[in-house]
């Protein structure tokens, strides 16, 4: 699209700018997080403007989501999306989807974040000291240097670690509750730490090396 056609539809990108602050301010994203959310937005339309027409909300979902990315912030697409849910439903899948979507046409530079990353974020949703913060931190370099986190979803090992180290220093949160902070089942985190028993880097009595 050049300049000029743009310009014409260019007061139809204001609502969904309008909406897109809504929907960040309600996640209390940082400032430059909304700013490049925005940006982001604003170069995707002038590429694909059906898709904001088509499916605005998963579009501005998964253009926050892309923004967080961008600005490596650990927040999950799921709390993203539940933010939402006042506004309407948005598929994880399609949101995903979208995500890459517009990763792709921008070609966005995308750092991956690693399961550390995560972990701030995590324990203070989960409401845990900073002693636990810093046992998970441990515990999280142990199992990538054991090679237990590769192919794992890095929000998974955090959840691991935490729920771990919670334990350990007696701030136990459920298996549940941490899994549901994370984004993840609770599943990957049994596996995961019945694989940090084998690997010694916890043992069954004190969940501690």
């Amino acid at each position: 699209m050049d300049e000029k056609q743009f310009s014409k539809r260019g007061s139809k990108i204001i609502p969904m700018l309008d909406e897109l602050e809504i929907m960040a301010s309600k996640l209390n994203l940082p400032e430059d997080v909304k700013a490049e959310a925005a940006t982001i937005c604003t170069n995707y339309y002038k590429e694909n403007p059906s898709d904001y027409a088509r499916y605005p909300l998963i579009s501005l979902t998964a253009t926050i989501y892309a923004a967080c990315r961008r600005k490596k912030l650990p927040i999950t697409l799921d709390k993203i999306i539940l933010s939402t849910t006042a506004r309407g439903y948005v598929d994880r899948i399609y949101a995903e989807r979208m995500y890459w979507r517009i990763n792709k046409t921008l070609k966005l530079k995308i750092v991956p974040l690693k399961a550390e990353d995560y972990i701030s974020t995590f324990c203070t949703g989960l409401k845990l000291s900073d002693a636990v913060r810093n046992k998970a931190k441990e515990l999280v370099r142990e199992v990538e240097n054991s090679g237990l986190a590769t192919g794992r979803k890095p929000t998974a090992v955090a959840a691991t670690v935490i729920y771990i180290a919670a334990g350990a220093l007696n701030e136990y949160r459920s298996e549940y509750v941490v899994a549901d902070v994370a984004g993840v089942t609770s599943i990957p985190i049994r596996y995961l730490k019945r694989e940090m028993i084998e690997k010694h880097i916890i043992n069954t009595k004190s969940e501690e090396k």
